[in-house]
């Protein structure tokens, strides 16, 4: 960022606010990315339920959730508010349905797919929809897209000229759902310009602009496959950056560079990894049966005591005592 400062998400859960809070606690929560909303719930005796992270990336933003059944409506002064914001909505879809009214026209999702909208009247979501957004900049989306309609809702779910791209940003995105809470300015920078690049190649730049997108996508193909090799492999006590390397065909250098570009060193968030796995396993009455040290070593760690004072450190509590605060 400009400032560089770390960016921290946001969140919301209403799981804990009183049910006739928790509309307006969401209304408030999502006023600074899409504006004044009102949210009319479709079964008045069932509570809302939301839960939702946003990430406010240098100009772009970025939020995960699930949402109960509900119709969310904009006035006209709204929908002005909202179109002031220059913002093009990329949702995609992994749960529930989803439907935009805009200027008159619909666009509906079911399913897996992707939803783009820029100025609606009104949102339908429908059987408990899950879901990730990103929010970009309507100016930049025009200059890589010139024939770009910010009017036209569009519902890509079935677009094969553009399943390709939807493909690999709707990958990218599930890698950055596990991304910590803090970004350091870095690496938030270079997931706002991944998301710019995927999202635009998704509405179907082509030319210079797509070109340059597409370079740009393939660096952030090949760095969430890194990420996903290391997260897939993190009980694998020999695991490291040439290991990576070979396993994908990758040079050393550029596997590192994915970790340095992340704020977090291979080392570290190996070690991340491992202990939630541990305590995860830990938790779990199925494992109730493996010692402390089998469960170190199911998890990576070669080394059981230096587990032990990792895990106390991270979690408040040694393992042991952890079990046991969990099991019972």
């Amino acid at each position: 960022m400009a400032n560089g400062l770390p960016v921290e998400a946001r969140a919301l859960s209403t799981g804990a606010i009183p049910r006739g809070l928790r509309v307006k606690a969401f209304r408030e929560f999502i006023v600074r990315l899409v504006g004044v909303v009102d949210v009319e719930l479709v079964e008045d005796d069932r509570p809302f339920r939301s839960r939702a992270t946003v990430f406010e990336l240098p100009d772009v933003g970025l939020a995960f959730g699930t949402m109960s059944d509900c119709d969310m409506r904009y006035s006209r002064a709204m929908r002005r508010a909202h179109d002031d914001k220059e913002i093009v909505a990329l949702t995609l879809l992994t749960r529930g349905s989803l439907q935009a009214v805009q200027y008159g026209r619909e666009a509906s999702l079911g399913g897996n797919g992707l939803l783009v909208y820029t100025a609606p009247s009104q949102m339908r979501v429908r059987n408990g929809c899950e879901s990730a957004t990103v929010f970009l900049p309507r100016a930049r989306v025009r200059e890589a897209l010139p024939a770009f309609d910010p009017a036209k809702p569009l519902a890509l779910s079935g677009d094969p000229a553009r399943s390709g791209a939807v493909r690999q940003l709707a990958l990218y995105l599930g890698i950055a759902r596990r991304s910590p809470k803090v970004l350091s300015a870095a690496y938030a920078q270079i997931m706002a310009d991944h998301l710019f690049d995927l999202s635009v190649l998704a509405l179907g730049a082509g030319g210079e602009a797509g070109a340059a997108a597409w370079s740009r996508g393939g660096m952030a193909a090949r760095a969430q496959r890194v990420l996903r090799e290391t997260d897939a492999r993190v009980a694998d006590p020999g695991l490291s950056l040439a290991a990576i390397a070979n396993r994908l065909g990758l040079p050393e250098a550029e596997v590192r560079g994915v970790f340095d570009a992340t704020g977090d060193a291979f080392g570290d968030r190996l070690e991340a990894r491992r202990l939630d796995l541990a305590m995860q396993r830990l938790r779990n009455p199925d494992w109730s049966d493996r010692s402390i040290d089998d469960i170190a070593r199911l998890s990576g760690f070669a080394d059981p005591d230096r587990f032990r004072r990792r895990f106390a450190a991270r979690f408040g509590d040694g393992p042991a005592a952890f079990r046991g605060k969990s099991l019972n």
